[in-house]
């Protein structure tokens, strides 16, 4: 499993394709994107740098919107892939 990349992250916080649809337009015809999407998906592109990708932790950010229990999910999970890598 990989983490989530941007427009999963969108997909998993109910963004609809045809709004994904308009950023992938806007950004192949170099036009602004229309000011409500961007201050929209400015807001979900914190989320993202703050929640990251790894699916359980965007699961976790989705059911509680807790930022605490995030980052400690976050934490734990970093940690195991730690210890994996030391075996």
């Amino acid at each position: 499993m990989y983490p989530l990349d941007f427009e999963e992250f969108l997909w998993a916080n109910g963004i609809s394709e045809k709004i994904i649809d308009v950023l992938h337009d806007c950004f192949l015809k170099e036009e602004p994107v229309p000011a409500g999407i961007h201050y929209s998906m400015t807001q979900l592109l914190y989320r993202y740098i703050v929640v990251g990708g790894l699916p359980a932790v965007v699961n976790k950010f989705l059911e509680t919107k807790h930022i605490g229990q995030v980052a400690a999910l976050a934490k734990s999970v970093i940690s195991e892939y730690e210890d994996d890598m030391v075996k």
